[in-house]
């Protein structure tokens, strides 16, 4: 039965969101690729100031441009971006830290949300994870590994069961380039946690649950605010405050 209902989902959901006003794409188009790096810009270099080591900016840049890139939309807006990174392409976790020799897991990485939509940044998440998921079980992607926050952490343990947390250490890294990297990252997030997600034992129904209570919750916010304002409206008017 759960099976049947994930199936009826990942069909069905997509109209959903397109009624809703929101999208979310593969950064193929020069577009898609410049609103995907103009994100990550502005939330880690002018909001966070994360800036790393001037001798390794190659390293990621060579690393993000063979990235598989996503940007959510809300009405063409922009919101926030994600990225899958092919290990036989850009295993940035074996050269920085040693780990994902052989090529088990495709990195998650890059998950930025601008700060106009950070009210509902959980929401943007959720939707870049839903994207995410669907691209990954039909390209045969079995398993994703990933150095994140807490938070997005005990956040994917909501969807799946098989997320598993990982011990790193720059230490066993393989490029020095690589390691440099993953040292300032660590300073720059030191209390960011490496995990391993089983995508067979996600359900994309969890997912889809929560993005539909994220939608209906923040209409329920909205009509709240309006409902206020008019009520502190007529009070004024009539001279209640």
């Amino acid at each position: 039965m759960k099976k049947l209902m994930d199936k009826l989902v990942l069909a069905c959901f997509p109209f959903f969101l397109k009624v809703k006003g929101y999208q979310v794409v593969r950064a193929v188009s020069a577009r898609h690729i410049e609103d995907a790096l103009a994100i990550k810009n502005e939330v880690y270099i002018n909001e966070l100031k994360w800036i790393y080591p001037e001798e390794c900016h190659d390293w990621i840049e060579r690393n993000n441009e063979k990235s598989i890139k996503f940007v959510a939309y809300h009405k063409n807006e922009p919101m926030g971006t994600i990225a899958l990174f092919d290990p036989n392409r850009a295993n940035r976790l074996y050269d920085s830290c040693g780990i994902n020799e052989n090529c088990e897991f495709s990195e998650v990485g890059s998950l930025a949300v601008k700060k106009a939509y950070r009210e509902r940044q959980m929401f943007v998440f959720i939707l870049l994870f839903y994207a995410l998921y669907n691209y990954s079980r039909k390209n045969a992607i079995e398993k994703w590994i990933a150095i994140s926050a807490k938070a997005i952490y005990w956040n994917c343990k909501r969807f799946a069961k098989g997320i598993e947390l990982v011990k790193v250490s720059t230490s066993q890294g393989k490029d020095p380039m690589g390691i440099i990297y993953r040292e300032a990252a660590n300073r720059l997030n030191p209390t960011a946690v490496c995990f391993t997600a089983d995508i067979s034992s996600i359900s994309p129904g969890n997912i889809v649950r929560d993005l539909i209570g994220s939608i209906l919750q923040k209409q329920s916010r909205r009509k709240s605010k309006i409902f206020q304002s008019k009520l502190n409206w007529i009070g004024k008017s009539l001279g209640w405050w």
